[in-house]
């Protein structure tokens, strides 16, 4: 780890030339990687997009979701690295689809291939390159099981309630596989075929209730499910974060106005004793 950090500290980001973007190969069948971006972000989404092209292990496609609202699904309204990345990685794609704030970022791929492995990663950090080699092995060894690098574990009061958000132990060190255990985006999430509840796309309850929580109604979506989740242990620190995307991250909302509560409490009003039923 500790060389891990020594390399990060003086990290020096550098855009793929074209050359190299021919150069990558098509890889694993089967395995997606989906994200999306907005705003600001998409200015520098590419950084992002260079370290998942650049990993050990190459997945089948990988997918970014942008807004109908904010482009109108012209390639030419997009940075030229952008551009650049989809005339060149031919398993690279860019779509167009309802805003649906982050949760764009599973909610198309996983219904259009619903017996895929998706791999859901944040805009707005730099994933090591062996990163996802890592998550496909924690996958491997433990089959059904949602993988992840970083994660909160629930708590439940006496009752078998879950608690407040604010009361979870946060960046557990926990591994699992646990029905407790909540993956973080940021860090990456494997999601195995069919490990979450068929509810999972009803878009009117998304919107009305956790638009801007996709990590909590994803967790209550693989509970209904029964689906454990696993963490792996060699990424379990803070990613690298790319330069300027802190300032308008989402958990600066979530967090310090306790939304992730409010949308909480929604999501459970309606599954609650179900979720409970699975937790006792």
């Amino acid at each position: 780890m500790y060389r891990f950090f020594s390399k990060i500290a003086n990290f020096r980001y550098k855009p793929l030339s074209k050359e190299k973007m021919k150069e990558l190969k098509n890889g694993t069948n089967h395995l997606i990687i989906s994200l999306t971006t907005y705003g600001s972000r998409t200015n520098r989404v590419h950084m992002t997009l260079d370290s998942l092209f650049l990993q050990t292990v190459k997945p089948e496609k990988v997918i970014l979701w942008l807004s109908e609202d904010e482009y109108t699904g012209k390639l030419d309204e997009l940075s030229k690295e952008i551009v650049e990345r989809v005339e060149n990685i031919k398993w690279f794609e860019v779509r167009f689809c309802e805003d649906l704030k982050p949760h764009k970022k599973y909610f198309e791929t996983m219904r259009a291939y619903p017996d895929a492995t998706v791999v859901t990663v944040d805009d707005d950090v730099f994933y090591p390159s062996d990163w996802l080699e890592e998550l496909v092995n924690l996958s491997d060894n433990n089959p059904g099981c949602i993988c992840c690098t970083t994660a909160h574990y629930m708590t439940t009061d006496s009752l078998g309630n879950i608690k407040s958000y604010s009361d979870w132990i946060h960046s557990t060190d926990e591994i699992g596989p646990s029905l407790f255990l909540c993956p973080i985006g940021v860090g990456g999430v494997l999601y195995p075929p069919h490990c979450l509840y068929e509810d999972v796309f009803d878009k009117d309850f998304i919107v009305e209730n956790c638009l801007k929580a996709d990590d909590l109604w994803l967790k209550i979506m693989s509970l209904l499910k029964n689906t454990m989740v696993v963490r792996g242990s060699r990424y379990s620190y803070t990613f690298l974060s790319v330069q300027g995307s802190e300032k308008d991250g989402l958990s600066l909302v979530n967090v310090l106005q306790n939304k992730n509560d409010e949308q909480l409490n929604c999501i459970m009003r309606k599954y609650g004793d179900s979720v409970k039923e699975m937790l006792t």
